[in-house]
């Protein structure tokens, strides 16, 4: 039931099946960003071994290799502090492709604009929720994954059983975080725009009935 209107499965996928590629190119995006800087950090790290290993000068190698590791270190502590900075600001992008029908790049930009003063609330936030999931998660985890030896002696059986648990746990726990992250997006709106959730969903049942 969604505002007062009974939306299947089916209809909830039809409404963001024209999205699904500016949603790919905007996991492209970010995945490119992320991985260039994983890669710069993984090469220094990389290059440090191997002018140990081939350099004709055993001592000129590994001073230049001990150099390119001491410069591995602070490049590593800057790449951690900019993804955790770059996840925070770009974590609305999803929604802003979907539901304000914006293009990748845009959708980026928008949630750039949703978070601004607001990153270390929504980085709280945030952190609360996955610290809570996990908890949530590791409890039945732990506790039949004590219990299934006592009953199941098989140890190929008690490895199904735990990633069969896994996955649905999992699969209860995945919905409760997009679901979160989406109520923050339309916080945030309320808070530095003024949106009014009443026409928002009076707009998504005009263009549910025009579907």
């Amino acid at each position: 039931m969604y505002l007062g209107r009974n939306i299947s499965i089916g209809q909830a996928y039809q409404a963001v099946r024209k999205r699904i590629g500016t949603l790919i190119r905007y996991l492209l995006l970010v995945g490119s960003v992320f991985i260039g800087g994983y890669l710069l950090l993984i090469g220094l790290v990389v290059g440090g071994v191997l002018l140990t290993s081939l350099g004709g000068d055993r001592s000129a190698g590994t001073g230049a290799s001990i150099a390119l590791m001491c410069l591995a270190i602070p490049i590593g502590l800057v790449f951690i502090v900019l993804a955790a900075i770059f996840w925070i600001r770009w974590l609305f992008a999803t929604q802003a492709i979907t539901l304000e029908n914006t293009r990748a790049r845009q959708g980026m930009r928008r949630s750039w604009q949703l978070t601004k003063g607001s990153a270390w609330r929504v980085f709280g936030i945030m952190l609360l929720l996955s610290l809570m999931v996990a908890i949530i998660s590791a409890v039945p985890t732990y506790l039949i994954g004590f219990a299934i030896p006592l009953l199941v002696r098989d140890l190929a059986i008690q490895t199904v059983i735990n990633q069969s648990l896994s996955s649905a746990v999992g699969i209860l726990l995945t919905p409760i975080q997009l679901i979160t992250t989406t109520l923050l997006y339309y916080d945030l709106r309320v808070r530095k725009e003024g949106f009014d959730l009443e026409l928002l969903a009076q707009q998504i049942s005009a263009g549910a009935e025009t579907m």
